[in-house]
Parts: C-alpha cells; sequence; structure tokens
C-alpha cells in the first residue's frame, strides 16, 4: 500500500512537470542550454560510423552522447528526440528528488522541495537541454535514494546497488562526485546501528564497499566506451593556464550575483538551517547539509564557474528551503482550540513568520517560473533563424562545414557533418593546450568544408589566408557565414 501511494505521488509530480514541459517548443527552438551543440554533433557523427576518442574528441564520459547515437540510430537525428531525452532525465531528476525528500520529511515538504527546485535559476532549461548535467544528477540522486533504503535497512544489497548507480552517474558526467561527500557521511552515520561490529570497522567496511560498487561500473563503462577518454580529461580539467587573446579560467568565477538572483532560495535556506539547529535535526538533514557545504566549497576555489552548475547549489537549496516554508503553511492547518489558546499577539506572529517565510518565497518562485518559460517560448526558432535558411540552401553542395566553437548547433540544426576533430572546442580545450586557432585552421584546411560560420569578433590573422578562398553571403552583428566559391573545389 504504502509504495503504490509513493508512486502515485511521483506520478503526479511528473504529471506537474509535463504540464509545465507542454508549454516549451521543445521541437522547434534553435538552442536552449549552451553546450547542446556539441553533444548534438558528436552523436550525429557517430551515427556515421565516426568513433569516440579516436576521430571525434571528447573530453566527458561516454553514456551521454551513447544514449544521443542509440536514440539517433532508431528514430532519426531529430532535435525533438534529443530534447524528449532530455526532458525524460529532468523528469527523473524531479520525481526522484521528490522521493528523497519525501523519505525524510513529509509529503508537503517534498512537493513545496519540488517546486523550488524547479523554479531555481536555470534548472527548467536544464532540465530540457541536450547536456549531462541534469542525468547525472537524476541518476547520482537514484544513488542516494538507495543508500537511503540502506540506511534504514542496513543490507548490503542496497549499498551495493548504491554504488554501482553511482558508477553509471560517473559515466554520464564526472560532476556527479559532488555528492559523493555527502553520501560518505550519510554511510559513516548509519553504520552506527550496526551493533555487530564497532562504529569505525563498520564505517570502513560500508565505505570500501559502496565504493568498490561505484569503481567497477565506471571501470566496465570506461573500458567498454571510454577507451582514450581519459588522458583527455585529465588534461582539460586539471592542466589549465592562459591562453593570450582569450579569457582565463579565473575570469569566470562564482560571485555574489549568484545569490541575488535567487534571493528568495538562499533565505528560506538559510531559515532552514537555523530551524535545524534550534530543532536539532542535524541528523534528517545531514545529506543536504554536507552537498551545500561541498558544492559552496568547491565553487568558490574551483575555476571556471559555468552558470548551468548552480543546479550543484539549487538541490540542496531547495530541500533546505522547503522546511521553514512548509511549516509556515502548516500555522494554518492548526487545529481551531489550539489557535483559540494562543494570544492574539501570538496568532500575529504566526501570521508574519508565515507571510516573510512562506509565502513570499513561494510567490516569488512563482514568479520566476512564469517568467522563465516566457524566456523560453520566445528563444530563437529554427525555420526562422536566417543562418540556418542559408546553410540548409546550400546543403546540396556541402560535405563539410566548419562551425565556431559554442555554435555548433546551427551545423546540427542544419544536418551538416562538422570535421570530427572540431565536434568539440571548448576554451578548457584551449587552456589546456590541446587545440590553437592555427590547428582549427589546418583541420580545415584537410577538410575543405564548403561553408564556414564565424564569429565576426575571432576572423584573426589565422583565418586570412584561408579565407580567401571563400565569400561572405550572409552576415549579421555576430557572424560571418563564408561559402566556398565557385571553381575553388
Amino acid at each position: 500500500m504504502n509504495r503504490s501511494k509513493a508512486l502515485l505521488e511521483s506520478l503526479a509530480v511528473i504529471i506537474f512537470i509535463v504540464a509545465i514541459y507542454s508549454l516549451l517548443p521543445l521541437a522547434s527552438t534553435l538552442q536552449f542550454g549552451g553546450d547542446e551543440g556539441y553533444n548534438l554533433m558528436t552523436a550525429l557523427l557517430m551515427t556515421k560510423g565516426y568513433i569516440l576518442y579516436e576521430q571525434i574528441w571528447q573530453d566527458q564520459p561516454p553514456l551521454p552522447v551513447l544514449i544521443l547515437k542509440w536514440a539517433f540510430n532508431i528514430f532519426g537525428p531529430s532535435i525533438f528526440v534529443a530534447r524528449l531525452i532530455a526532458a525524460g532525465f529532468g523528469l527523473l531528476l524531479f520525481s526522484i528528488f521528490f522521493q528523497l525528500v519525501r523519505q525524510c520529511t513529509n509529503r508537503i515538504m517534498a512537493c513545496i522541495a519540488v517546486f523550488f527546485l524547479l523554479t531555481a535559476p536555470i534548472v527548467l532549461e536544464l532540465s530540457i537541454s541536450v547536456m549531462p548535467e541534469v542525468p547525472a544528477f537524476a541518476v547520482g540522486l537514484i544513488s542516494v535514494f538507495l543508500l537511503f533504503q540502506w540506511r534504514n535497512k542496513l543490507k548490503a544489497g542496497w549499498l551495493i546497488a548504491s554504488g554501482m548507480v553511482m558508477g553509471l552517474a560517473f559515466g554520464l558526467k564526472l560532476t556527479a562526485v559532488l555528492l559523493v561527500p555527502a553520501l560518505m557521511v550519510e554511510i559513516i552515520l548509519s553504520a552506527r546501528k550496526d551493533k555487530a561490529k564497532s562504529w569505525i570497522k563498520s564505517s570502513i567496511l560500508s565505505v570500501s564497499l559502496w565504493a568498490a560498487s561505484v569503481g567497477l561500473v565506471f571501470a566496465a563503462i570506461t573500458f567498454i566506451w571510454g577507451r582514450g577518454s581519459g588522458l583527455m580529461s585529465w588534461k582539460s580539467h586539471f592542466a589549465e593556464q592562459s591562453i593570450p587573446g582569450f579569457p582565463r579560467p579565473e575570469d569566470f568565477a562564482l560571485t555574489p550575483a549568484v545569490v541575488l538572483d535567487h534571493w528568495e532560495g538562499f533565505a528560506a535556506a538559510i531559515c532552514g538551517l537555523i530551524l535545524i539547529a534550534v530543532r536539532k535535526r542535524w541528523r534528517d538533514f545531514a545529506f543536504p547539509i554536507v552537498m551545500l557545504g561541498t558544492v559552496l566549497f568547491v565553487h568558490t576555489f574551483h575555476h571556471p564557474w559555468w552558470l548551468f552548475y548552480y543546479i550543484h547549489f539549487a538541490i540542496p537549496i531547495a530541500w533546505l528551503g522547503a522546511l521553514p516554508v512548509s511549516e509556515g503553511i502548516a500555522l494554518l492547518v492548526k487545529p481551531a482550540q489550539e489557535k483559540r489558546r494562543k494570544s492574539s499577539m501570538a496568532r500575529s506572529q504566526k501570521l508574519v513568520w508565515l507571510s516573510l517565510v512562506a509565502v513570499v518565497p513561494l510567490v516569488w518562485s512563482a514568479k520566476r517560473l512564469k517568467a522563465e518559460v516566457s524566456t523560453l517560448q520566445n528563444r530563437q526558432k529554427t525555420n526562422s533563424d536566417p543562418i540556418i535558411a542559408k546553410m540548409r540552401g546550400n546543403a546540396p553542395a556541402t560535405h563539410w562545414v566548419y562551425v565556431q566553437y559554442d555554435h555548433e548547433i546551427y551545423a546540427f540544426q542544419s544536418q551538416l557533418l562538422m570535421p570530427p576533430e572540431l565536434a568539440m572546442v571548448s576554451l578548457k580545450r584551449f587552456w589546456s593546450s590541446q587545440i590553437t586557432i592555427a590547428e582549427i585552421v589546418a583541420t580545415c584546411r584537410r577538410y575543405d568544408p564548403e561553408q564556414i560560420l564565424l564569429s565576426r569578433n575571432d576572423v584573426t590573422s589565422d583565418w586570412t589566408s584561408f579565407l580567401s578562398d571563400y565569400e561572405v553571403v550572409y552576415h549579421d552583428s555576430t557572424f560571418n557565414l563564408y561559402i566556398k566559391k565557385l571553381g575553388q573545389e
């Protein structure tokens, strides 16, 4: 009965999220998340037989593009197919988050937590973007859910399952590691229940079993699909240096603007922490507290900071912020006789608490959600984009196209192939000395693309000689689109 009830509650959450998704133009929008382009292009190249890590440069784990490739092979390389997969992972994130919070508290707080997560800056957009951040954390939270089952029953099967699922999360994106410190704390605290062994021994054994399960699955993923990825990934993440003419990693740092953009979430979370301290409920909220501390520490000192990393904050903030809001709402449903026993001053204080801690965050979050939906609805549409129209018009005579890095979405939406070595060109690749503009131009010389799309600010001297065989057929304030001159093939 309890299991059926939990499934029905999750279904209600899913229906609510699907209703929000139905308002968004998944099939017709040119681009949502900024990294959609290179994930889509990598998968498209893989459907044409190009090999990941050997021919296609990639510094991320293999599972996200493999899932896209498999879907493209079955349904065709459609942006709608890709975004339906992304939205599916988004539904998974919200539904498993609901179950996690509900298991630790109650369904009212769980509903509020899901609402706060949905309305946090960029989370809705991320949940429909063809990017690996949401899939990694959705699967990572399943690992947390399984660990909570082990915490209640201390059966090794749950612990092993949790570790194996976290291995899958690592195969989606390694940022899922930010969940690990909070998971370790949960394992150590839960090990106290094991009366058969000492706390320290039980903790060491449980952590080791969990870590071994993670390592086994992630090693299998790496061995089967990710061979060759290790060196690229290591250099990209740990060999960063400043490159003349490019911004530095330090230029992308966590700033106080993040708090200002989500002030009501942070305010509610701080109130939640105060309530937890007053009521000494540290154990009930150990996971979100440790996770919040982990992401705050990591993103304060590690550069670069990208906006889509905000989901790392949004998860614990939504969890902690839901506590005082649910407490405020509970003030309205107290028995009438209890209210009569209170003085008018006490009732007034409760109403003030309700207004400040419950109503304001909910109303402000709803306002942000409305604005976010409107913004996503009004994004540039593929069929009305003049660059796409030009690129598609010249597609019959095009074998290869090169598109300025960070804008690979134009190539995918035109269904044109980029050189595999250039399908993913990021600032990290420049910072780690794994590519230069001169090398990009040299690769283009080898592939001889019929179309080139460059940012007008990036047409440097490296390109001058090469572009002499091209003519500009479209330009705006941002881009120049070049087409190979007739007779220059």
